[in-house]
């Protein structure tokens, strides 16, 4: 994931994009037209530059760095006259340098070793919300057992409410404090609501998610922009925000089922897992639903150099067969938004 460094130049922002290009990419230029104007400049592997632009009027590139014989050239002076820049100092013997260079006027300051050293905020390009959640994770007791077999053999309308007072409460062990997570959540009733990438309890969620690349993203830009510590979050800490977000996630956009096997993934503590239990005390676990999750655990005994047999009487009396319903969607696209989460440097 993308971890840029922001410098606030006075009116204009410089952005630098570690680990990756997403700057570059059309789906985020067409994203950014209608609320920025940016010049974008990408060195590859081979240190060859792309630039690419965009403002109201929409993105032009990426294309490579010309010489004024290339067909590119025709989009680069595009560029200059919608930014108001001069090609006149481009030069086709050092296009590297000239790329930059043109970066500069853009920015209003030379980006040389001076301006790179300046402290700035560390941010993130927002992940876009998950749509496929955890289903196959190692049953370890007999509780996770119980509630492998209740996921796949309870409706949603019976699973929701409890799954939905346990979300609730990893939210507040993990300080996470946010009212519009939690207004959505109590709004989803008896159906999944619908939460999307921009919608305010999404872009929450995805701000929630983002913390974590923030652990690479100062860890990586500490050593190298001067004497000036950064402020590290408690990796322990961001964790734990982290996994409440995703479980937060797969409850308003997957459903409770995705939201329990999250937490059986995700969440520490055996307390929580017994009082969902007692809240389902009313469905019992199908036949074939306890057969699978017994399956499961005494692999997980197995695997472990323990030779238990997990009989899955214990969990089901009931004839009736059980079947998990089907999950599985792509992602969306990324987008950038560098100045949604942000996390300022010590003084």
């Amino acid at each position: 994931m993308p971890t840029l460094w922001v410098l606030d130049l006075g009116g204009r922002c410089l952005t630098v994009e570690l680990f990756s290009s997403e700057a570059l990419r059309v789906p985020v230029l067409r994203r950014l037209a209608g609320n920025a104007r940016m010049l974008s400049v990408g060195v590859n592997d081979n240190a060859e530059r792309r630039l690419a632009y965009t403002d109201k009027n929409g993105p032009i590139g990426p294309f490579p760095a010309p010489v004024r014989a290339m067909p590119e050239w025709g989009q680069l002076d595009q560029v200059a006259d919608r930014a108001g820049l001069s090609l006149d100092g481009w030069s086709d013997d050092h296009v590297p340098a000239s790329s930059i260079e043109f970066l500069g006027q853009a920015c209003g300051r030379p980006v040389d070793d001076e301006i790179m050293s300046e402290s700035g905020l560390i941010s993130v390009i927002l992940p876009v919300l998950p749509h496929t959640f955890s289903g196959d994770g190692p049953v370890r007791s007999q509780a996770e057992a119980r509630l492998t077999a209740l996921a796949d053999s309870a409706s949603a309308e019976q699973l929701r409410p409890g799954v939905a007072r346990q979300v609730q409460q990893m939210l507040r062990e993990t300080q996470v404090d946010s009212d519009i997570i939690r207004s959505a959540i109590d709004a989803c009733g008896n159906s999944a609501t619908e939460v999307t990438d921009e919608s305010p309890a999404g872009r929450a969620v995805r701000e929630l998610l983002a913390e974590q690349y923030l652990l690479a993203g100062t860890a990586a830009l500490r050593p190298s922009r001067g004497s000036r510590r950064r402020s590290q979050p408690d990796p322990e800490v961001v964790h734990g925000r982290v996994s409440a977000g995703v479980v937060a996630a797969a409850l308003l956009c997957g459903g409770p089922r995705a939201a329990l096997l999250e937490m059986l993934h995700r969440r520490t503590g055996a307390t929580w897992q017994q009082d969902l239990i007692d809240d389902l005390a009313a469905v019992t676990p199908a036949p074939a639903a306890a057969n699978r999750a017994s399956a499961r655990l005494e692999e997980h005994h197995l695997r472990h150099g323990r030779s238990r047999k997990v009989p899955p009487t214990w969990l089901s009396d009931r004839d009736d067969s059980g079947t998990a319903p089907a999950r599985s969607e792509p992602l969306e696209e990324i987008r950038i938004a560098p100045q949604t989460f942000r996390q300022e440097t010590e003084g």
